[in-house]
């Protein structure tokens, strides 16, 4: 399926706009095709894209600390997936901790935690934000699992 001015007016998040505007979106668009089971995007991970789904369905999941598989979402024809990341206006996914480690000591307690799952690549990067909001870092990493928490003590 080729991206198209149709494909673009079925997605929700641009009802509304005229046929100009959706011209002009479409120049920025590119089609994807994922297999079935393919893995787009993960957690923590820098975001590339917004998706928008045109044709079949997304699975959206997480897991806990003990590996069980949580659906968190079924995206289906019509739904963006990725849209806060790309939109929170950071290239590296860290913008969101960034403002919240900023506005951490006016609203956590001595000695509470403010805690974000990072990707492992982004520890550092994290932990240096959390730093630099004024709390204390630490990174525990859980490579069975293949989590990485990043924790800012106030």
């Amino acid at each position: 399926m080729s991206a198209n001015l149709s494909t673009l007016s079925r997605v929700r998040l641009f009802d509304g706009l005229d046929e100009a505007a959706l011209e002009r979106l479409l120049v920025e668009v590119r089609e994807r095709t994922f297999d079935a089971g393919q893995v787009i995007s993960l957690e923590g991970e820098p975001c590339r894209a917004v998706y928008l789904i045109a044709e079949g369905w997304v699975r959206v999941r997480q897991f806990s600390a003990e590996g069980r598989e949580h659906v968190l979402a079924h995206l289906g024809p019509g739904a963006c997936l990725n849209l806060v990341p790309a939109l929170d206006g950071g290239p590296d996914g860290l913008d969101l901790l960034r403002r919240a480690a900023t506005g951490a000591r006016t609203w956590l307690a001595p000695g509470g935690h403010l805690l974000s799952e990072t990707a492992l690549d982004q520890a550092a990067a994290a932990a240096d934000a959390l730093a630099g909001a004024g709390l204390e870092p630490s990174v525990v990493t859980d490579e069975d699992m293949g989590t990485t928490i990043v924790t800012g003590v106030r």
